[in-house]
């Protein structure tokens, strides 16, 4: 009703039980892939799902100016956010 987006994590409990704010209608629920492009382990699946992320293994930049393997569940919620602009 106002434009707003809303995206968020299906859940990290590896099931088919999709948490809130993921549930609700009109929300992007995004759900984690493995470096295969597989569902990873702990990632929540379901009918909810509207698309999916890299959640591990992912390489980020760190400080003070390297990189490293980033595990789950946080770095897919980065791309789930580009994602929705």
């Amino acid at each position: 009703e106002k434009d707003i987006v809303v995206v968020a994590a299906m859940g990290n409990y590896g099931s088919s039980q999709t948490t809130f704010p993921a549930s609700v209608d009109g929300v992007i629920a995004v759900g984690a892939v493995d470096e295969n492009k597989q569902r990873a382990d702990f990632s929540s699946y379901g009918k909810a799902m509207s698309v999916t992320a890299p959640g591990t293994n992912v390489v980020s930049t760190i400080l003070p100016g390297g990189c490293e393997k980033m595990g789950e569940p946080a770095c897919s919620q980065s791309i789930q956010t580009n994602y929705a602009a």
